[in-house]
């Protein structure tokens, strides 16, 4: 959780983190401005299986934020593994 704990990262956005809520596009981007790795925030996306559907539009609005190029083929990806609920 110390990763997340950083200049940048709203409190709501930390508390919904504290709480293994899923995560939205905007909330990427902010952690991703706030400087959070990239690994951190994967670690934090496979933990729970959350997985994105990226059209064409919202890959090129995350790469004008921004967002690294690691992150983003990550949330491109197919899941890994099935989610908490095993689904």
């Amino acid at each position: 959780m110390s990763a997340f704990q950083r200049p940048g990262v709203p409190g709501p956005l930390y508390q919904k983190i504290e709480h293994g809520a899923p995560l939205t596009l905007a909330d990427v981007v902010t952690l991703s401005n706030a400087q959070v790795s990239g690994s951190s925030i994967i670690e934090y996306l496979y933990s729970f299986g959350e997985h994105f559907r990226l059209s064409a539009s919202d890959v090129a609005e995350l790469e004008r934020d921004g967002v690294r190029a690691d992150l983003i083929d990550y949330m491109t990806s197919p899941p890994a593994h099935p989610g908490p609920f095993g689904f």
